[in-house]
């Protein structure tokens, strides 16, 4: 291998690292921006809520999560989902986060879930998937 290649791997893996960079500020912006309209009730409920852990399942969690955007995207939606987090011990642990699910449009009429509705959702860590749970 020469040292042009060399060079030219290197710049590829530094422009992939930099857009991973860009992507991951962003999202942070975006979950800043989220939490910082909460109220000090919707705080403290969040803050309150109780955290089950899931049978057979080392890494699933179900808790209290609130609304905070609804994003349409056809037949589905993405809702952005702000939750206490007490399960994962880090940076993030007993702070408020984001998470994010895509339901139905149906199931969100259905259910009439709208920005700032809390609800119950499922985390599950092993496979990066967050659901939220529909009575």
């Amino acid at each position: 291998m020469g040292l042009l290649e060399l060079i030219l791997g290197l710049v590829i893996v530094g422009i992939v690292i930099g857009i991973f960079f860009v992507l991951a500020k962003k999202e942070n912006e975006e979950s800043d921006k989220l939490i910082s309209t909460l109220t000090e009730e919707q705080i403290n409920v969040l803050k309150s809520s109780e955290v089950f852990s899931v049978d057979g399942k080392a890494c699933a969690y179900i808790c209290t999560a609130m609304i905070a955007k609804i994003v349409d995207k056809g037949n589905k939606v993405v809702i952005s989902l702000l939750y206490n987090d007490k399960f994962r011990m880090g940076a993030t642990f007993n702070k408020i986060t984001c998470a994010s699910s895509k339901i139905t449009k149906v199931e969100q009429e259905k259910y009439n879930l709208k920005v700032g509705d809390f609800v119950k959702i499922c985390i599950d860590f092993d496979k990066f998937d967050t659901k939220i749970i529909l009575d």
